[in-house]
């Protein structure tokens, strides 16, 4: 990434991020040793020393330190690899599973100079009770300290409602008790997690004394409620659909709409006249906002209550302090008592295959039946087995469905277990060389597809996938497989080194696990290993060393005793593998590599077969090929092959060339469309010349990202940007690609659409939000020259993008005018500056070196196609 002056989507080095400063300022030291100036610590009042004695060697300084650390009882670094002490012992005894490399770190020469340096119990307490971060290698490297207390988590704020909580827990329809909402009313929420999920309310907090008028008005709330029949209503609003064959998400959702008005009639029949014409339509549009949210998304305590009068006959003779208490209570005891047991009697909601984000809303009924009916389809490949008591085995997991746009894709296993964890780092370093078509990511299939489509003039391409793929791998098939491939494989070591990631402010935690030959020190480590500069290492600890014989066994033992449990019933698998996690998709994807070698090669001399796990990609200069290897792969069943016809795609009659050559009616029954390209793991291919463009589900891009208001406008940029960055594959930007330009417009139009969504969340550039020119006017006032203004200009910019939606909102006031202010102009014109600059430092590293002003022409004409031409002119 180039370096510019607004450089909005580049990270600064962690250790600023987490407020760490170089040991040299913190501590004052006057020392000409160059290494302080690596050395970070977060700055903290040191405690007066009367004495810098240096009786204690580095030994000795270190032993006492992670003996007061093992007092008492801190997590912290320096620990790790020992046990505690008991009290008649003097030396620290090492623990049999870990080992600490860290401290060797400590005893090269320029710390012996710190430590001298410091003293004796300056160190100690250095040791004891600071984060110290090293510059080793290029790599920022945590020596001691907590690291888990460096994360910065995304939370929901305290007084937030998320869509999520409905399906947390079970909200029971039931009738509701005049009591419970007399004692709920007096009390102040102080977090709405606790409220809803815990059932927590603190009753320290009375703040409010409730009048006769309002408990009248509260007793016939309750009545009007436990008289309502809530069924009748659903039912004479929804029809259900028991009499398909299949589920049909797209047929069968209810639109958010349908659910509001069905919320917002019984809301009218429960409160009748104890609301006004106003609120009654304000709170309409409160129930519309909370079920369009997205599942992680949330509505917060101003958006609950923003619009109302609090002026209802309800809440008459009560001061507006109090108004505003018992409206927010009332509106926080309806989403919980009413609406949320409602929807989650009714209604079943579920994010799909295919929807991104969004989710989608079904009756509960035909939820339920459909479901039904495609599970027990599937158990039709397992058999019930007796057990006694609790089932605790690792291998045993829970079924789940997703909806896709016909029927439903049923989950085995959503990760494997823990105590297995090691099997799928070792099936991810040992089986890339095993892989022959099947590839796990762009760099794999990049190089193939542009050097076939180069050297190739006729190109005949073929896409099929395989149906329930992970489902009906042979468990025979398999065992045979796994004992040809581990033949030459040595004994397992396994070890690795944790990570924590600055992401705009949000710190993340991330283990790493390697394969070595032998066991590594951290120094070691990192003499292989360089880190970005917004990361940080530090040592794990722990470490595997598993036999061969025992690795094998587990993998056996995670295919052949999967069983699921459903409906307090235990089966076990007869076929297939657990899906879910990275060792269904590696071994999968290593068995389909074994079939190539066995098959699938062997018809195809003339182009080249790929697989993205069961996706077939066939690409040959004869037709003939192509349907061979289709006749051949149709007949593989007892191989666990069987491919989806429905979803064929190709740029050639097919079905001519498959009766002409076979005089076969595999493919008489199938709607095939033919085109001059195929869609395969987001490319577009062409017939013509080298012609591979982007493939982008334009209609889904709205829900393709997730906007989080309590973090910064910067933070939601960077997550477009890495969005953005991860499907700039190879292929597209290679110098001879005939699509390349319109690959470069399809990244900028992604940023940009993505963008737009993101701006409508924050109510940036859209007219009559926020002055945000107040910013603007200290530069007239202070008479600011040109060179100056630049810089203020960049500050004005950064400071703007590390302001969340909340401050956002609260700093500025409302804009009378129907213009947007220069600060969002200016920091627009920013981000597609910065854009520009890293696709052109992108693209010239594969070799395509393209100029400033022809990228910027067409990413101003890709801005403008996603709506920001009626916002302002660029440049």
């Amino acid at each position: 990434m180039n370096k510019r002056s607004n450089d909005i989507l580049s990270l600064k080095p962690i250790v600023y991020e987490l407020g760490f400063v170089p040991i040299k300022q913190a501590l004052s030291l006057e020392s000409s040793l160059h290494e302080l100036d690596n050395i970070f610590i977060i700055n903290k009042e040191f405690p007066v020393f009367d004495s810098c004695e240096n009786k204690l060697s580095v030994r000795e300084i270190l032993q006492k330190s992670i003996k007061n650390l093992l007092n008492l009882e801190e997590n912290n670094i320096l620990t790790k690899g020992f046990t505690n002490l008991c009290e008649e012992e003097t030396e620290l005894r090492s623990s049999p599973t870990e080992l600490n490399t860290t401290l060797s770190l400590f005893r090269k020469k320029h710390w012996t100079s710190i430590f001298r340096l410091l003293g004796d119990r300056r160190s100690i307490f250095l040791l004891s009770n600071c984060h110290i971060i090293e510059k080793i290698n290029d790599n920022f490297v945590l020596l001691a300290g907590d690291p888990f207390k460096l994360l910065k988590k995304k939370t929901l704020p305290k007084f937030a409602i998320s869509p999520d909580y409905i399906y947390k827990r079970n909200f029971k329809l039931k009738k509701l008790r005049f009591e419970d909402i007399l004692a709920f009313l007096q009390f102040k929420i102080s977090d709405y997690y606790q409220f809803f999920i815990e059932d927590k309310i603190n009753d320290e907090d009375k703040i409010i004394e409730i009048n006769a008028n309002l408990k009248e008005a509260l007793k016939k709330i309750i009545s009007n409620y436990n008289k309502l029949d809530i069924k009748a209503i659903f039912y004479s609003k929804f029809s259900i659909n028991l009499k398909e064959k299949e589920f049909n998400a797209m047929k069968m959702r209810i639109p958010c709409s349908k659910i509001v008005d069905f919320l917002f009639l019984i809301s009218k029949k429960i409160f009748k006249k104890n609301l006004s014409y106003f609120t009654f339509r304000i709170l309409k549009s409160k129930i519309h906002l909370f079920f369009n949210k997205k599942q992680n998304d949330f509505m917060d305590k101003n958006e609950l209550l923003n619009h109302f009068s609090f002026n209802d006959p309800i809440v008459i003779r009560f001061s507006y302090k109090e108004k505003r208490h018992i409206f927010e209570n009332i509106l926080l005891f309806i989403f919980k008592k009413i609406y949320f047991p409602v929807v989650f009697t009714f209604f079943y909601a579920s994010k799909t295959s295919f929807s991104k984000h969004e989710i989608f809303y079904f009756t509960r009924t035909e939820w339920e039946h459909y479901k039904e009916i495609s599970i027990n389809s599937f158990l039709l490949d397992y058999k019930e087995c007796k057990y006694g008591g609790k089932i605790s085995s690792p291998y045993t997991s829970k079924l789940k469905v997703i909806p896709k746009k016909q029927g439903f894709r049923v989950i085995t296993n959503n990760k494997i277990s823990k105590k297995f964890k090691f099997i799928e780092v070792y099936l991810l370093e040992k089986f890339r060389s095993k892989l022959n078509n099947s590839t796990l990511s762009h760099f794999d299939f990049s190089n193939k597809i542009a050097e076939y489509m180069r050297k190739s003039d006729k190109k005949y391409f073929l896409k099929f996938d395989l149906k329930r793929c992970y489902d009906n791998l042979p468990h025979d098939k398999l065992i045979k497989f796994i004992d040809e491939v581990f033949k030459e494989e040595d004994n397992l070591f396994i070890q690795g080194y944790n990570i924590l990631e600055n992401k705009k402010g949000l710190i993340n935690y991330q283990p790493i696990k390697r394969c070595y030959n032998k066991r590594l020190t951290l120094n070691e480590i990192l003499k292989r290993k360089k880190l970005k500069k917004n990361s940080l290492i530090f040592e794990d600890f722990f470490f595997y060393n598993k036999e061969k014989d025992y690795v094998i066994k587990c993998i056996k033992n995670n295919i052949i005793n999967n069983k699921i449990i459903y409906k307090n019933k235990v089966f076990k698998s007869l076929k297939g593998i657990p899906q879910g996690s990275v060792f269904s998709t590696l071994m999968c994807s290593a068995y389909m590599g074994y079939l190539d070698i066995k098959y699938f090669n062997s018809f195809i001399r003339q182009g080249i077969i790929l697989r993205y796990v069961d996706d077939f990609l066939v690409m040959s200069n004869e037709k003939k090929e192509i349907c061979s290897l289709l006749s051949f792969a149709s007949k593989m069943n007892e191989h666990g092959i069987e491919i989806n016809l429905e979803k064929l795609q190709c740029n050639f009659d097919i079905k001519h060339e498959f009766i002409n050559t076979y005089n076969n009616n595999l493919l008489d029954n199938i709607n095939l469309l033919t085109n001059d390209f195929v869609t395969w793991a987001g490319l577009k291919l062409f017939s013509n010349d080298f012609s591979v463009k982007c493939f982008f589900r334009m209609n889904d891009m709205k829900h393709s990202i997730l906007v989080n208001k309590t973090l910064s406008l910067n933070y939601n940029v960077y997550k477009i940007f890495v969005q953005c960055e991860m499907r700039m594959y190879k292929i597209f930007f290679y110098k001879d690609n005939q699509k390349i330009n319109e690959n470069i417009y399809d990244v900028f139009y992604c940023f940009f659409i993505k963008l737009l969504h993101l701006f409508n969340a924050f109510n940036l550039c859209k007219g009559m939000n926020y002055n945000l020119n107040l910013l603007m006017k200290s530069t007239h006032k202070n008479k600011i020259d040109d060179k100056e203004a630049t810089s203020f200009m960049s500050e004005l910019i950064e400071s703007f993008g590390n302001l969340n939606f909340y401050k956002l909102k609260s700093k500025y006031k409302n804009n009378k005018t129907n213009e947007c202010s220069s600060i969002e102009i200016s920091y627009l014109n920013a981000l597609t500056d910065n854009f520009i600059y890293i696709m052109k430092h992108k693209i010239g590293n594969i070799g395509y070196n393209v100029s400033y002003n022809f990228l910027k022409r067409i990413a101003i004409s890709a801005r403008n196609a996603c709506g920001f031409n009626k916002i302002s002119n660029y440049w």
